[in-house]
């Protein structure tokens, strides 16, 4: 979701892009899993959105491909536990 925020006298201070858990849990069901695959935890949606921030960059931004992407190294590194 993407949003301004707006200053006291109107002016547009800032545009923000907003990312929930649920978005990565969603496109988790919607792209990634199978009937083997278990569901992300918690714990993994968060390292989802912590990987996201610390491999942010700004000429790709955040967008489906890239959440896939971050889900897809969570999963791989579960599987090599």
């Amino acid at each position: 979701m993407a949003e301004l925020i707006r200053k006291k006298d109107g002016q547009v201070e800032k545009l923000i892009s907003t990312w929930l858990p649920e978005d990565i849990d969603t496109c988790f069901e919607n792209r990634i899993s199978d009937a083997d695959e278990p569901s992300l935890t918690d714990s993994e949606i968060e390292d989802v959105m912590i990987s996201l921030v610390e491999n942010f960059d700004a000429n790709y931004g955040i967008n489906w491909d890239i959440i896939e992407a971050n889900i897809e190294d969570i999963i791989a590194n579960r599987e090599e536990k």
